[in-house]
This record gives C-alpha cells, sequence and structure tokens, in this order.
C-alpha cells in the first residue's frame, strides 16, 4: 500500500491545520483555544487518513481529538476562569522574536536535510493494526490495564482537588 496523497488535498488539510494553530496563537478565549486545537488535531488526521494511514488516523482522533482535548475543555470548564473573556496573551508582544526564531529552525533543518545521507530506498515492515492489538491486549495486557487505572486515578484526583477548592470558598 503506498502512502500517496493528492497535493490538492494536502494543501486543504494543511491549510486548515496552519490557519487553526495560527488561531491558537493568537485567540485570548482560553475556551476557543481548546477548540482551534481540537481542529488542528482533527487535521492532522485527515492527513494521515488521505495518506491511507489508518492506524494512526483513528490514534490520532482517539488520543489528541477524543482525549486530550476533551480532558482540557473539562479542565477550563472547571475552573473558575472559564467566565473570564478575554485573557492576556504573554506572547503578543514577542512575534518578531518568534519569527526570527522560526526562521532560524527553519535554516537549520534545511542544513540538516541537505548535509545528511538520504537512506538507502527498501520496504520497510510495518506492522500491521492486528500484530499491535494483539500485542497490547495480549503480551502487554498488564501494562495497558495498568495505563487505564493510573488514568481514571488521575481525573477522579483532579476532580477532587477542584471539588476542595469550591469548598474552601
Amino acid at each position: 500500500m503506498t502512502s500517496t496523497i493528492s497535493p490538492a488535498l494536502f494543501y486543504f488539510f494543511a491549510v486548515i491545520l496552519v490557519a487553526s494553530a495560527l488561531g491558537m496563537a493568537v485567540s485570548r478565549n482560553l475556551f476557543r483555544t481548546a477548540l482551534l486545537m481540537l481542529v488542528t488535531f482533527a487535521s492532522v488526521a485527515g492527513i494521515y487518513a488521505s495518506m491511507h494511514e489508518k492506524f494512526l488516523a483513528v490514534a490520532q482522533l482517539l488520543v489528541y481529538v477524543g482525549a486530550i482535548t476533551i480532558l482540557i475543555i473539562f479542565g477550563i470548564m472547571l475552573t473558575k476562569s472559564y467566565g473570564v473573556r478575554t485573557l492576556t496573551n504573554p506572547f503578543a508582544k514577542t512575534a518578531v522574536g518568534g519569527g526570527v526564531v522560526a526562521a532560524a529552525l527553519c535554516f537549520v533543518v534545511s542544513m540538516c536535510i541537505r548535509l545528511l545521507p538520504a537512506l538507502p530506498a527498501g520496504t520497510i515492515a510495518v506492522p500491521s493494526i492486528y500484530r499491535i492489538g494483539i500485542s497490547l491486549f495480549g503480551v502487554h495486557i498488564l501494562a495497558t490495564e495498568l495505563a487505564a487505572v493510573l488514568l481514571l486515578v488521575a481525573m477522579i484526583g483532579a476532580l477532587m482537588i477542584t471539588e476542595k477548592g469550591d469548598d474552601a470558598k
């Protein structure tokens, strides 16, 4: 299976990705920033899906869109700062410095790409989704279950801390 993508589809998702990432950087509304992060993660999943990388697309949707973004939105809604409509953006005054750093980073990455030798062409053994599932829920079931319990305990702890903060006031 080849990982080709049509240029029009790539540019469609790339424009959405860059626009939502820039919107996240300049937004003053915390809730809107979280929603723009959801759009950013979903457009990355769209790029993966259009490249026929089904596992990466589903993992991106489940982990980032489905779990992390929703957890951040719950965190925003559970705090008292949700009602604050306009927040100050500490990075608004450093846009020029950020542009210089971004240009320097692009220069360093382009130099590394030019100077490093290319990998030889060949096939790379990629495990199938079936093998990954067997590994996670067969051989590594204890680690998977411990991670699930750890996330559950962290969520309950965060809710208890939030509730204690409400009782103190």
